[in-house]
């Protein structure tokens, strides 16, 4: 899948973080998702949902590239 500079990513922290949505405590080494767009940091809960809707919406958007390629 082709990346983009503003695509939400999914990552480990390295740092103790709070989360922009619910102020909950992200602990060190835990799962955590940023959105440069916005700058802002998710944890699991709020985060993952999001997520998941960005990457299945990307995926059909590149399914259906592919299969219609007009060139």
């Amino acid at each position: 899948m082709r990346h983009y500079e503003n695509d939400p990513r999914a990552f480990r922290t390295r740092f103790f973080s709070t989360c922009s949505k619910c102020s909950k405590k992200i602990p060190q080494d835990s799962m955590a998702y940023y959105f440069p767009a916005t700058r802002k940091l998710l944890c699991q809960s709020c985060g993952g949902a999001v997520y998941n809707a960005f990457l299945s919406s990307a995926t059909n958007e590149e399914y259906y590239s592919r299969q219609y390629n007009y060139r």
